[in-house]
């Protein structure tokens, strides 16, 4: 199977799908997990966010939501489901944060992105909304890693990799915090583990700190070519597994996205399958007739 230099209409569902899923768990779950509003927090401050989930019946949400998902996956009045879903979405994180709870992501912005992709093919002002609703989106993710990138450089200048053995004392809070959280006594040994090997691979940590910093400084220069995208998302997942593994730490509001809008697993794994099999199929039959 081949990639496509552009977005194509074929990875929309496998991308649209799992969107509407994570975006509907997501909204429930808080909306029944929160019922007060302690303090106010970003869209929160302008009214009582909690007052959705105390006023309307939680079935009523239910069907809300799940009619809001439907008309998502199905394309149904794209211009006001994807402003609901973001807004709907950036009342859920206000409420979250005005809880103390801080886990914001991509996901709303996706949502704006994709809602101003549609306003611009309403406008006439695009043409070929299968690219660019995705497109839109892509770029999304990659200002978030490219303003990643420059909130590094801002703070500690070019000497950020450099700084890489200030990394264990990260580890050993993360690890810490696992204990603390689970009760496993081997979360201490692991923590201390991974944080001495940073301290004893300085060079070896400064030079990948140096490429992921390069990587995400980069990742504009992929939103020209749905190749270079996908190839990008592979060292982007490469490295946040590596931070996974070092720091115990996954940033999944911003993984997410990045998965399934850079990589899109799902198309792959239904596309690239019978590909593979048919590539393989053709070798076999080429050697068993030599």
């Amino acid at each position: 199977m081949r990639i496509s230099r552009r977005f194509i209409a074929q990875e929309w569902i496998y991308v649209k799908v799992p969107i509407a899923i994570i975006w509907l768990a997501f909204v429930l779950s808080s909306f029944f997990t929160y019922q007060n509003q302690p303090f106010s927090a970003g869209i929160c401050q302008l009214f009582d966010c909690s007052f959705i989930s105390r006023e309307i019946p939680f079935w009523l949400l239910v069907v809300l939501f799940s009619g809001i998902a439907i008309l998502y996956i199905l394309e149904k009045e794209m211009l006001i489901t994807t402003l609901l879903m973001g807004i709907f979405m950036l009342i859920c994180f206000s409420l979250e944060e005005s809880n103390g709870i801080l886990s914001r992501g991509l996901f709303t912005a996706v949502f704006f992105a994709q809602f101003f992709a549609y306003a611009f093919h309403r406008l006439n002002w695009i043409r070929n909304i299968e690219h660019y609703r995705l497109q839109f989106s892509a770029q999304i993710v990659a200002a978030a890693y490219f303003l990643s990138a420059l909130s590094k450089l801002s703070t500690s200048g070019f000497h950020w990799p450099s700084d890489g053995y200030r990394m264990a004392i990260q580890i050993l809070k993360s690890f810490n915090y696992n204990y603390f959280d689970w009760g496993n006594v081997a979360y201490l040994s692991r923590g201390t583990s991974y944080a001495n090997f940073i301290l004893e691979h300085s060079m070896l940590v400064t030079i990948s700190l140096s490429l992921a910093l390069l990587l995400e400084f980069m990742v504009p220069i992929a939103l020209f070519n749905r190749r270079v995208i996908f190839f990008f998302g592979l060292a982007l997942l490469i490295m946040h597994i590596g931070i996974q593994l070092l720091m115990s730490i996954m940033i999944w509001p911003i993984v997410l996205p990045m998965i399934l809008i850079f990589i899109n697993p799902f198309y792959l794994l239904v596309n690239g399958w019978p590909a593979m099999n048919s590539y393989i199929a053709r070798q076999m039959f080429k050697l068993t007739n030599r």
